[in-house]
């Protein structure tokens, strides 16, 4: 997306994305302890159906338990942050 011919727009949405996390408090900053941390990042784009995966599925909660957790957080007193 950066190297199209619209990447002016792009990085424009990639800052306000940025600004926006920061302005929510995503993040919260702490001392660094000393030890290092690796991330491995698969290239999702480049998998094949059948031989890097054999199902696909979209990550959606059914409404009973969506209700099923907004009743035990009442029920606890805990906060909602929307």
């Amino acid at each position: 997306a950066v190297s199209c011919p619209n990447q002016l727009e792009w990085w424009a949405a990639i800052q306000n994305e940025y600004a926006s996390l920061l302005e929510h408090g995503t993040w919260e900053k702490t001392k660094a302890n000393g030890t290092r941390k690796a991330r491995l990042v698969i290239k999702g784009y480049r998998q094949k159906r059948g031989i890097d995966y054999h199902e696909t599925f979209a990550a959606v909660s059914r409404m009973d338990s969506v209700r099923r957790i907004i009743a035990s957080a009442v029920l606890r007193g805990w906060k909602f942050l929307l």
